[in-house]
């Protein structure tokens, strides 16, 4: 009952930004239980609705806080008050004694033989055993030897199992690099959008399957790579990392092209839809960014946009580049229905350049 009643106080105020009665929301939140005025969602809207109020030193504090944490409200906070988001990245200490111990277990063994042999059930299955045995001080260092083994996905299962989450690095690999170089390239689609994308839908699990039938690494429908593709493409080929990135890449410039290149809403489609996106556009007036993601109507959708923005900055810092992609969803305005226009040629829907 607790959680339910978090969402609908969530609700509320999802609703007063939509009608941006920032002086409700201001109070919504100050009546909540302490426990859930210090989670970052209510501690960011609490900024923003200051801010929007004219009480900007108090806003500025708030912020100041919120940005010295590793999350999109942590990251939204930061450009609001122009400072790089911080990623507070600290290495978990490499103890090479404790590290040979692990690959010497038999289960470790087991498993690496079975990912050699392409068996990854099985190979999975015995890390699962590995790790659900594994003193809790070890989990840790069997992460760092999965990822010095390449084993991406497992690397990150056992940074989440040990708790240890200030690894950025480790917990996002630059996995599979060269691929998205590539294919990001060749359809022009930012790299650190594209990974960000892959580490959200699989954690870089190449033979990954969701209870609908999405595989692969970037978790792409059958029926959506042989749309993109223009030819028949079956659920083994995309288990090939190759042809599974060069898909999803694919079919994120398709989503791109229709919505006007706007991050947000592709990657809202790439979880929901884009049919769904068009429907949940603000009817009369455009919103800014962080309130219409705070008003999708699907949860995980909800979860899933803010995760990826969070990671495609990441990633961005990660591969070295310059893009921070915050400062301008502060900015941005996601735009009204009337938006919406009838292609002239193939008669699909698509937002159209304003």
């Amino acid at each position: 009952m607790q959680g339910a009643s978090e969402d609908v106080k969530l609700w509320h105020i999802s609703h007063l930004l939509r009608t941006k009665k920032w002086q409700e929301v201001v109070n919504v939140i100050d009546s909540a239980p302490a426990s859930l005025q210090q989670e970052e969602n209510y501690r960011y809207w609490k900024a923003r609705a200051l801010e929007a109020l004219g009480q900007t030193m108090q806003a500025t504090v708030l912020y100041k806080e919120l940005s010295q944490e590793r999350h999109y409200y942590g990251f939204m906070a930061s450009a609001h008050i122009g400072e790089i988001p911080s990623l507070a990245h600290t290495p978990a200490p490499r103890d090479t004694a404790a590290i040979a111990s692990v690959a010497k277990t038999p289960a470790t063994m087991r498993s690496v033989e079975f990912f050699r042999l392409d068996r990854t059930t099985e190979a999975r299955r015995e890390w699962f055993y590995l790790l659900s045995h594994l003193p809790e001080s070890k989990v840790t260092d069997a992460g760092i030897l999965a990822y010095e083994w390449g084993l991406y996905d497992q690397a990150i299962t056992s940074f989440a199992r040990s708790g240890y989450w200030d690894d950025v690095e480790r917990r996002f690999p630059l996995a599979f690099n060269d691929v998205f170089s590539e294919k990001s390239q060749a359809y022009s689609i930012s790299k650190s959008l594209a990974m960000a994308i892959a580490r959200r839908e699989s954690s870089f699990r190449s033979d990954a399957i969701s209870s609908v039938g999405a595989a692969g690494l970037m978790q792409l429908m059958p029926g959506t790579a042989r749309y993109v593709a223009k030819e028949k493409v079956s659920r083994n080929t995309l288990f090939q990392v190759d042809d599974n990135v060069e898909y999803g890449v694919q079919y994120l410039r398709y989503l791109m092209d229709k919505l006007n290149n706007n991050p947000v809403l592709v990657s809202a489609s790439y979880n929901a839809g884009w049919r769904k996106v068009l429907e949940w556009l603000p009817a009369n007036e455009a919103l800014p960014v962080d309130i219409w993601i705070e008003n999708i109507p699907y949860k995980e959708t909800r979860a899933y946009v803010k995760a990826v923005m969070a990671y495609q900055h990441i990633y961005d810092q990660q591969l070295g580049g310059n893009e921070n992609i915050f400062p301008q969803l502060t900015r941005d305005m996601i735009p009204s229905a009337d938006a919406v226009s009838t292609h002239p040629v193939t008669g699909t829907l698509q937002l159209a350049p304003r």
